[in-house]
């Protein structure tokens, strides 16, 4: 590109202009096309238009302009000639803006002159938007049509040969799968930047072989197995102390309640499990019930007399009472034990067992 005042030419090529159009749409904005440069200076600097889009051709870069009605009327009755862009020429290039001008700084083809005649072509349409040449440089052509599809069909070939797909893939599907490869290509280097760290927990150099990991690896399960097994083992062990524990307890409880004569021996077992399973709960049952075992060697009688007086307690009393009678007078019949008597009478008195087991149980 020349200039028309001192300042040095610069080249602009394809790739250039690919960056001012990225840019420009990258910004998402419009740019303004002023009269005279004037945003250039610190005064005011009305907009005669607003550059709406860019597009590089053949033969140069291309900006779709929306004019204001009065720069419209300005171009169409002669009194701007030219469209003047403002370029950074350091790469990468960028378009800053634009303006009508008499007095152009480029030279040769690398302006669009005579913009109403643009317009008196019919260009313009009613919305005052025309498409205006802003520069060009011995561009090299573009490859026909054909030959760029020719191209993009050898290009679609190669890569379905070389991901391994069938011949009659589509470009989706390569796409597709490109864009998976990509995202295992991430996640193989997100799992390989943690490599080190695991070595290092491995106890193994960052430059250790895979048999050495895989070596260090297998270790590691087997003394993690190893440390497993005993530890069942002293959880087993554990419980099987606590057991031992609170049968010891259950049954010192229950001794007790023997010697009181809360409980008769029959009722042993079955009050072991019971305080061992409720240890507080069975204490305050066992707080709730009355004497029905006599205490020392003889079985003595009731206070009331026992089978004699008043005879035989009737339903409504309590079913330790009942039960104690029952035996106290088999116990006297058959010449046998209390304990004997008590599992006698509640064998051969099945509701009445029942009935006993569950004042027991509370």
């Amino acid at each position: 590109m020349e200039l028309r005042d001192s300042r040095k030419p610069f080249d602009i090529t394809p790739s250039d202009l690919a960056d001012i159009i990225r840019k420009f749409e990258a910004d998402k904005i419009h740019l303004v096309v002023d009269y005279q440069h004037q945003s250039l200076g610190e005064g005011e600097a009305l907009a005669a238009g607003w550059i709406e889009g860019l597009e590089a051709r053949t033969d140069g870069l291309y900006s779709r302009v929306k004019w204001t009605a009065k720069a419209l009327q300005h171009i169409l009755e002669g009194e701007f000639r030219y469209y003047s862009p403002v370029i950074k020429v350091t790469r990468p290039m960028e378009l800053k803006h634009a303006a009508l001008t008499n007095t152009p700084a480029l030279k040769g083809t690398a302006l669009s002159p005579l913009l109403a005649a643009r317009f008196a072509g019919g260009d313009a349409g009613a919305t005052g938007e025309v498409e205006i040449l802003v520069m060009t440089e011995n561009l090299p052509a573009k490859p026909p049509a054909s030959q760029q599809q020719e191209e993009a069909t050898a290009m679609l070939k190669k890569l379905i040969a070389k991901f391994g797909l069938q011949p009659e893939a589509t470009e989706a599907e390569v796409l597709a799968l490109v864009e998976t490869r990509e995202q295992e290509a991430v996640a193989f280097k997100t799992q390989a930047a943690a490599l080190p760290e695991i070595f290092q927990a491995l106890g193994l150099k960052t430059d250790a072989k895979p048999g050495e990991v895989t070596a260090a690896i297998t270790a590691l399960k087997a003394a993690h197995q190893g440390d497993q097994g005993k530890l069942t083992a002293l959880t087993t062990e554990v419980a099987a102390l606590k057991d031992r524990e609170s049968t010891r307890d259950a049954e010192a409880v229950v001794e007790v309640a023997l010697k009181e004569g809360k409980l008769t021996p029959a009722e042993r077992d079955l009050a072991v499990t019971d305080a061992k399973r409720d240890p507080e709960g069975f204490k305050a049952r066992l707080a709730l019930r009355p004497q029905i075992v006599p205490i020392g060697d003889k079985l003595g009688v009731l206070k009331d007399g026992g089978h004699g007086s008043d005879g035989e307690p009737g339903p409504e009393a309590p079913v330790d009472r009942r039960v104690a009678f029952k035996a106290r007078k088999l116990a006297d019949e058959k010449k046998i034990d209390l304990a004997a008597a008590t599992e006698q009478v509640l064998k051969h008195n099945p509701e009445l067992a029942r009935e006993y087991k569950q004042s027991f149980l509370g």
